[in-house]
């Protein structure tokens, strides 16, 4: 840990962790041996902090506390979002993002904006898009049927 104050705190950050890790997790299945929640995922909050301005970092920071208290409103368990097993984070992470407000709908959608650049930075994702020859058996499937 660095000798310079954290842009979050400790909670906040437990909380980032939880609600970032369900959003971007690790994928074994297909090569992605590290989470988002396994990298320097303060670190980039620092960054984040010093970079934007102070309004856009307020916006990040808020959507992250929202999210994290959501789930006493989206499935009804008296928890945080680190409180909850990967099922349930999935869940509230699924139905936030899938709601009919508007406003609601974003905040998964900003914080997915946000923190692709730092989980696609990653050495390991970048090692899988840069390599010559994708093992086709570790590429997921759209999930698109079939023309007949």
């Amino acid at each position: 840990m660095t000798d310079q104050p954290r842009a979050i705190t400790a909670l906040e950050y437990k909380w980032a962790r939880a609600t970032l890790g369900t959003i971007y997790p690790a994928a074994p299945e297909a090569g992605v041996t590290q989470g988002i929640a396994d990298m320097d995922l303060a670190g980039f909050i620092d960054e984040l902090a010093e970079a934007l301005p102070a309004i856009t970092f307020f916006g990040i920071r808020l959507f992250l506390l929202l999210v994290a208290l959501s789930p006493l409103f989206v499935i009804g368990k008296p928890r945080t979002m680190a409180g909850l097993g990967e099922k349930d984070r999935e869940a509230v992470v699924w139905k936030i993002g899938h709601s009919d407000i508007y406003l609601v709908r974003q905040m998964v959608m900003a914080l997915k904006a946000t923190f692709a650049f730092f989980f696609g930075g990653g050495a390991e994702l970048q090692a899988i898009c840069r390599s010559a020859e994708p093992d086709r058996a570790k590429l997921l499937p759209l999930g698109r049927k079939n023309a007949a």
